[in-house]
């Protein structure tokens, strides 16, 4: 182990032991905290010792480039946690109380997303691809091979309703789903797990066309911890949370582990399902990371600032794409398309500099919503965490404009609209200050789920 190397571990241990210290003593789990320990230990702290081997094109400077990216991602993140979020407590909570017309709202955006599903599935012709990509796989041909040739079908005209049918499944739905966990507190559970299952179906069909096995594995962990949290009464909720929680967790840690093991002994054949499960979580963004610090500016020069947030698959073309990269690393063996996160597409783009932009970006992104949920209460702060949820490998796994488009901030201006027209009153903090709620995203979910039943 060189150097470097050890300073990068250490320096992204150090930052996941600080955060994780950081949301102890706030008591409260922020979007910005979320998503920092998440890149950090999916795309950042494993980078110099992946992909060393791998095709034989990482060497010192590239581990150095990595560690450069690595410390503006923590010193950019160490200021925004001691300017923004570092003793800042909410005098009030804002009240928010479902209406007619936001049960209006709420009818019209799941009508909207419905409408996009149609128009994908149907207009668009997807219903034809229904399972192509599994047989294909079944039958020999590799994953991302088929799941690129039924999307080139799919894309090949415009104005079919690709885009809206994809963001009704990764943006519009995840809003209903949590608003409607929170409107139909006060109803009975099967209020909520009818909506539910509704959008979960509705996820399924649409992602069954190419595949794609993240928004899965959130679709279906979902509904498991509603349903768990529908088991609890309203008058002893908090407490009865605090005392389960571990059970909680453990009920939606194995439904995601089960699917997940499942998905990928289907697209993964004659492999070992967990170890490909894990690769893709924890490896395969620190490998593709060091392909683009590996290939930028030697081989190919920088993209241009205008592709700071964006990559395609272009292949041979002026401006440099996934395709290119993947036959740099290979030696020309083959052409599929590695994505990576949001550093190392920015990288790609302007060098270290980009790297500052989009940083600047992202904190700006996570600053602002966090500020607009700091005074609701710990029910609804927890929401908004539920809805961003999917957008965590996107952000280790894509560039910036594809996180947005996957789920990443959008839908918490679309859940801030909502709640902004159904509140009703601002009261004193009292017990629904954060420093006296438990340190755990479930414990606020579960709270606000909790009312599914009259007693």
């Amino acid at each position: 182990m060189s150097l470097i190397s050890l300073m990068h571990l250490l320096l992204c241990a150090a930052f996941l032991c600080y955060m994780g210290f950081r949301v102890y003593r706030m008591r409260n789990l922020t979007l910005f905290h979320l998503t920092s320990i998440s890149y950090t230990a999916t795309a950042l702290i494993l980078y110099p010792f992946v992909g060393v081997d791998r095709w034989a094109i990482v060497n010192e400077a590239t581990i150095s480039r990595g560690f450069h990216l690595a410390l503006i991602f923590v010193i950019g993140c160490l200021l925004t946690d001691l300017l923004f979020y570092y003793r800042r407590r909410p005098r009030s909570v804002i009240s928010v109380k479902p209406n007619a017309f936001s049960f209006l709202c709420l009818a019209g955006l799941f009508a909207f997303g419905f409408w996009g599903f149609l128009r994908y599935f149907f207009s668009a012709g997807a219903w034809l691809h229904f399972g192509e990509v599994l047989s294909a796989v079944r039958a020999g041909t590799e994953y991302y091979d088929a799941r690129e040739a039924v999307a080139a079908q799919l894309m090949a005209e415009t104005g079919r309703g690709v885009a809206h049918g994809t963001t009704a499944v990764y943006v519009i739905i995840p809003v209903v789903v949590a608003v409607g966990l929170y409107c139909f507190r006060h109803f009975r559970q099967w209020s909520y797990l009818l909506l539910a299952l509704a959008a979960v179906i509705q996820a399924l069909l649409t992602v069954s066309i190419s595949m794609e096995r993240a928004p899965v594995l959130f679709a279906l962990t979902l509904p498991v911890l509603a349903w768990v949290a529908a088991k609890f009464r309203p008058q002893d909720a908090m407490r009865a949370i605090q005392q389960r929680i571990w059970r909680v967790l453990a009920a939606g840690a194995t439904v995601f582990l089960a699917i997940g093991l499942l998905i990928y002994s289907w697209t993964d054949v004659g492999e070992n399902p967990l170890l490909s499960m894990l690769d893709r979580i924890f490896m395969s963004p620190c490998i593709t990371a060091n392909y683009y610090l590996a290939a930028f500016p030697e081989e190919f020069s920088f993209r241009g600032w205008s592709n700071i947030l964006s990559m395609g698959a272009t292949l041979g073309e002026s401006v440099t794409g996934t395709r290119d990269i993947a036959r740099f690393v290979t030696h020309g063996i083959y052409a599929y398309n590695p994505n990576s996160g949001m550093l190392a597409t920015a990288y790609s783009g302007a060098g270290m500099l980009g790297c500052m932009v989009v940083m600047l970006l992202y904190l700006l992104a996570v600053v602002v919503v966090d500020s607009m949920f700091r005074r609701y209460s710990p029910e609804l702060r927890s929401l908004n965490l539920l809805i961003n949820l999917y957008s965590l490998p996107m952000l280790s796994n894509t560039p910036f404009m594809a996180a947005l488009a996957s789920g990443f901030f959008i839908p918490s201006l679309f859940l801030g609209l909502y709640l902004f027209s159904c509140r009703r009153r601002i009261s004193a903090v009292g017990s629904l200050h954060p420093t006296n709620q438990p340190a755990s995203i479930p414990s606020g979910l579960l709270a606000g789920a909790n009312s599914g039943r009259r007693p």
